[in-house]
C-alpha cells in the first residue's frame, strides 16, 4: 500500500518534532523550512496534506501559499497554523484547517481523520 504524503512546512521544525515522529508512522512526511522551498515542493505534486506554518521567511507567508493551493490544487488538504488569529481571519472559509495556537495532538487528528476520506 502506498504512503499518503504529508509535507510539513515550518521554518522551526523542532516545535514539530512530535507531530513529525507521530504521522511518520502512517504517512510519508516531507519537510521544508521556509515559504520559498514549500512551493517549490508543491509544485513537483504528489502532496495529500500540507501543514503550514503562517511565518517562514524567506518566501510567501502560509496564509498565501493555502489560498494558492486551494486555488491551484483543489485536491490537497491545509492546515494552517499561527500564534495570531486575526492574520488567518476567514481563511477556513476556503476550505483551510486554521488553527490559531499550536496544537500537536489537533494536527494529528485532523491529519489522521482527514486523510481516511
Amino acid at each position: 500500500m502506498v504512503k499518503k504524503t504529508v509535507l510539513v512546512a515550518d521554518d522551526q521544525l523542532w516545535i514539530m518534532g512530535t507531530v513529525i515522529d507521530k504521522l511518520k508512522k502512517t504517512y510519508k512526511i516531507e519537510t521544508v523550512t521556509n515559504g520559498n522551498d514549500a512551493v517549490d515542493r508543491i509544485e513537483k505534486g504528489g502532496l495529500d496534506l500540507i501543514i503550514l506554518d503562517n511565518s517562514m521567511p524567506p518566501g510567501p507567508s502560509g496564509s498565501y501559499i493555502a489560498q494558492q493551493v486551494i486555488n491551484n490544487h483543489p485536491d490537497i488538504y491545509v492546515v494552517l497554523q499561527s500564534g495570531d488569529p486575526d492574520e488567518l481571519r476567514g481563511l477556513e472559509e476556503l476550505g483551510i484547517k486554521v488553527l490559531d495556537k499550536f496544537d500537536k495532538q489537533e494536527i494529528i487528528k485532523y491529519v489522521k481523520d482527514t486523510l481516511k476520506k
